[in-house]
């Protein structure tokens, strides 16, 4: 019965919240970002809610808030901020240099932290820090790399995104240097935690660290035309790979 009832607060107060509020925010921001996903000719994801678009979004957050409460007040004033900076990325932030992007990388940060919150489910890992630092600082290369690759369709709607600021050059080293110092923390941090102690969890983290530099000399040795798409899903694909180490903590 335990393990059954632990499922059930799993579903009820994190799964079923996390995935309502994170379609709601999906549905607002393809909703605002129409024009730009048909300049940068991407297969659109939508579902057409014409009228309704808004109750949908409204009422997916609403249960969202509801179940979270069940839980109790510290779970749900942390989904309600979610939702605040969902809404206010795909309002006005995800147009501004860096500051959208690091939104982006702070909500990445709460689908560890969000069980930091709940009073039903308790999660323990005890270097919580290191998940954080490490998610952080790749979603901030990814999502820079992801400006470069919506770049006409973000310049065509007047959004002032690092790439349009500055350039493709540029803001690709920048995530570079985020990419690196991912690489080189996790490395310092699995050196540090395990050396001697854990063979295995030494070798893994060490070819976490190796699989970044990969990927920022993959980044400029691709073709122009495919090296931006195909560093988001690397990134993404490393980023999964970084998170199972997350069972050492």
């Amino acid at each position: 019965m335990g393990g059954v009832g632990l499922i059930k607060d799993l579903m009820l107060y994190i799964i079923i919240p996390t995935v309502l509020t994170t379609a709601a925010g999906y549905m607002i921001n393809d909703h605002l970002d129409q024009g730009r996903d048909e300049v940068n000719q991407k297969k659109s994801r939508k579902i057409n809610f014409g009228k309704g678009l808004y109750f949908y979004y409204v009422l997916f957050n609403l249960i969202a808030l509801i179940l979270t409460f069940m839980d109790g007040i510290e779970l749900f004033l942390v989904v309600l901020g979610i939702q605040i900076m969902l809404w206010a990325y795909s309002k006005f932030l995800s147009s501004i240099a860096l500051i959208g992007n690091a939104v982006v990388a702070i909500l990445s940060c709460f689908t560890i932290l969000i069980f930091y919150f709940s009073q039903t489910i308790v999660l323990q890992i005890d270097n919580i820090w290191v998940a954080l630092v490490a998610i952080f600082l790749v979603s901030m290369a990814r999502e820079l790399i992801k400006d470069n690759q919506d770049f006409e369709g973000d310049k065509a709607d007047g959004a002032q995104t690092l790439p349009i600021m500055t350039s493709k050059n540029f803001t690709h080293i920048f995530a570079d240097v985020f990419i690196f110092c991912n690489a080189l923390f996790i490395a310092a941090w699995t050196f540090y935690d395990f050396y001697l102690n854990d063979v295995v969890a030494t070798v893994y983290g060490m070819s976490i660290a190796v699989i970044g530099i990969v990927i920022i000399i993959m980044g400029h040795v691709l073709n122009k035309t495919k090296r931006y798409g195909m560093m988001s899903n690397a990134l993404k694909v490393y980023m999964f790979l970084g998170m199972i180490i997350l069972f050492y903590l």
